[in-house]
């Protein structure tokens, strides 16, 4: 059985409404447990994967090196496309998995994904973490782990407290990093 997903002319001349119909068109039949595929339906469903992994690599790009690292960046990219209710647009949508890990088991993944949000989003950040949040790792090792490929680790006694320093969530004012030693 073919899905073929028909590209619908667009609602009025010069927008883009019929190409946002069509992604939402695709997205839906790629949606897991869809029906069985065809070989043309599985090409778009790997061709998807790998442009998410490419977007994820490259709109968080710390935060994709350390799961790299760990082995898992694979893994969290299908968990990001099977998440119900994903935006549209790739930016929001990669705040929503940099958002996924912010809480995550190991610090070293947590901490860069609440480094690329606060970067990205803080508005997304400062409304779970308002006061701010302890960090073993320290920022610039974090940014590190591009130019060496290492995994950083996070150092017992040590660490730093990062807070948004915004007048406003809306508003990415500044930062306020506290090293402890």
């Amino acid at each position: 059985m073919s899905r073929v997903v028909p590209f619908p002319a667009p609602a009025e001349p010069g927008t883009d409404a019929g190409l946002a119909l069509y992604q939402r068109q695709v997205a839906a039949a790629l949606r897991p447990g869809a029906p069985p595929a065809d070989a043309a339906t599985e090409v778009i469903r790997a061709s998807v994967w790998h442009w998410a992994r490419l977007q994820l690599t490259t709109l968080c790009p710390i935060t994709a090196t350390v799961l790299h690292l760990d082995g898992r960046f694979d893994r969290e990219v299908t968990a990001q496309l099977d998440e119900p209710g994903r935006p549209d647009a790739v930016h929001p949508w990669s705040h929503r998995f940099l958002a996924r890990l912010i809480d995550d088991a190991d610090e070293v993944v947590a901490a860069a994904a609440r480094f690329e949000l606060a970067c990205a989003a803080p508005a997304d950040l400062a409304a779970r973490h308002p006061h701010g949040w302890w960090s073993a790792v320290d920022p610039t090792d974090l940014a590190l782990v591009l130019l060496t490929g290492r995994r950083p680790q996070p150092e017992a006694g040590h660490g730093v407290w990062l807070r948004l320093d915004a007048p406003s969530a809306a508003d990415a004012g500044g930062w306020e990093l506290v090293r402890l030693s």
